[in-house]
């Protein structure tokens, strides 16, 4: 559900913050920015599909991902790292 009507210019020049609760079959995220919820997501783990999530964003000023580790999430800490995407893990 997104909660900016134009999310490319809200989050303009600012940083948005990701948080994504990783599981092996689907990913639920809340996108984050200037102190209000901008956009809630559910989509299945596929690595595409959060990267077109991300296309969206490209007017922030940066991007930062926090997720959990776990089984499911080492994978895509690696492909995050090698895309230059700045991202936090938690465990």
């Amino acid at each position: 559900m997104r909660y900016a009507k134009d999310i490319a210019l809200f989050v303009r020049n600012k940083s948005a913050f990701i948080g994504i609760d990783v599981h092996l079959d689907s990913w639920s995220m809340c996108i984050h920015c200037d102190g209000e919820v901008v956009e809630t997501s559910h989509i299945t783990s596929d690595y595409s599909r959060l990267k077109n999530l991300l296309k969206g964003y490209a007017s922030a000023r940066e991007i930062r991902l926090v997720y959990e580790a776990g089984l499911s999430g080492f994978w895509l800490y690696r492909r995050l790292s090698a895309d230059g995407v700045v991202e936090r893990v938690t465990i």
